[in-house]
Parts: C-alpha cells; sequence; structure tokens
C-alpha cells in the first residue's frame, strides 16, 4: 500500500498507459499483429512494434497532458478514461469490432432501445472488473509531481519542458 501511495504521478501514468494500451487495447492489437505476421517481413515486424509501443505512448502523452491540469483534476478525468477505455474493450473484445469513443457517447443516451440492447449485465460486470484495479491506484495514491507542479518548480522546467511528455526513468523531484 505504501509503493501504491509512493508513487510519482509519472509513474502511475506509465502504469496505467501500459493497462490502458495494451491490456484493455489487446483485442484489437492482436488482431492487428496477426495481420502483421501472416506475412512477416523486416517492415511488418517494425510496423508491429510501432503500433505496440504508439498505443501505450499516445495514452502515457494524454495522461501526462491532463496533469496540467492539476491532482485532484487529473484523477477525476484519468478515471473517466480508464472507465471508457475498459467500456470500449468490452465490445472491441466480445463483439469483434474496433469502436471509437464516440460510440460511447452515443450508446449512454436516453434512448431505452439502444441502451438495452448493448448495455446488459456482461457489460457492466466486465467495466466494473477491469477498472476496480486502476482506479484503485488512481484514488490511493498521492499523485506527486504532477507536470504542473513539475513547471512551477524551479530547476525542472527545463528538463520536463526539454524531455517532452515522455517517460525519463527517473523520480522526479
Amino acid at each position: 500500500m505504501n509503493y501504491i501511495k509512493s508513487l510519482t504521478q509519472q509513474r502511475l501514468c506509465l502504469m496505467l498507459a501500459v493497462y490502458i494500451g495494451l491490456f484493455l487495447n489487446g483485442a484489437v492489437l492482436f488482431r492487428r499483429l496477426e495481420g502483421y505476421l501472416e506475412h512477416f517481413t523486416a517492415r511488418n515486424g517494425i510496423f508491429a512494434v510501432i503500433e505496440l509501443f504508439g498505443s501505450v505512448l499516445a495514452t502515457f502523452c494524454v495522461l501526462r497532458l491532463l496533469s496540467l491540469f492539476g491532482r485532484r483534476p487529473w484523477q477525476i478525468l484519468a478515471t473517466l478514461i480508464v472507465i471508457f477505455s475498459a467500456a470500449a474493450s468490452y465490445y472491441m473484445t466480445f463483439m469483434n469490432v474496433v469502436i471509437g469513443y464516440g460510440i460511447i457517447a452515443s450508446v449512454m443516451t436516453t434512448d431505452i432501445d439502444l441502451s438495452k440492447e448493448v448495455v446488459g449485465q456482461g457489460f457492466i460486470l466486465w467495466t466494473v472488473l477491469t477498472s476496480l484495479l486502476p482506479l484503485f491506484f488512481i484514488w490511493s495514491n498521492r499523485c506527486r509531481y504532477t507536470l504542473l507542479r513539475q513547471l512551477r518548480t524551479r530547476g525542472q522546467r527545463v528538463r520536463n519542458v526539454a524531455g517532452g511528455l515522455c517517460w525519463s526513468g527517473r523520480r522526479s523531484g
């Protein structure tokens, strides 16, 4: 428990990015990588690696950008990202579709017929179970060293701006 509380916000973003980017998008990544492996060449291998790293890096960058709003807004926004990603992963895993996050908005409308059709017990159970662990990490962490705080701290501004939003592997602060 102390380890979770002592994680820097940057490392927590990396853990969440790996969880969302690889685990929750695993069904889509598996199908796409399967296509690369059918006709494996060095070029397809490079594309597969880029796609894997890209899914994690894109999620990491979004989470780090959200930390510009501060600790509490980051926790709320990261919670929404985790829940929406879990909901999208249900459809990608069990219904074999690739969807964007816009479909979630249309499913969660007041049109009860559509909602009954696609939101059932399996969907709710999947969303709750796949969201529990990341939400526990988000809300039990102190979220030290958000990007906003790092940019306000003298001596860390240049390193964080010059290094971009990529994880440096070092503990900040």
